[in-house]
């Protein structure tokens, strides 16, 4: 029932290795990065974070808009076909209409 003691000293290396990071683990964050050209990069105003938040998030609310509408058009529209042919219930036919959205 209980693994052997090798098989926990091997999670045990597997877990403190390194995982293939392009950076040390215990590296430390550099606050201004220098660029190939050598110049200091600026850190960004909370402005251009909010102005880049908003456009990344843009995409991300109309999909989650559509994919529910499809999820709700197609549980709806299998409720009342196969829901009544096969006799599954609401659930099932909400689970196929996800699986479909």
């Amino acid at each position: 029932v209980f693994p052997s003691e090798n098989k926990l000293n091997n999670l045990r290396v597997f877990l403190q290795r390194d995982r293939h990071l392009p950076y040390p683990p215990s590296a430390p964050l550099q606050k201004l990065p220098k660029t190939p050209s050598g110049a200091q990069v600026r850190e960004p105003t909370n402005d251009q974070l909010y102005a880049i938040a908003i456009h990344q998030a843009i995409p991300f609310i109309g999909f989650g808009i559509m994919d529910n509408s499809i999820l709700l058009l197609a549980g709806e529209a299998i409720d009342t076909t196969l829901g009544v042919t096969l006799g599954i219930s609401t659930m099932c036919a909400a689970a196929i209409g996800n699986i479909i959205s």
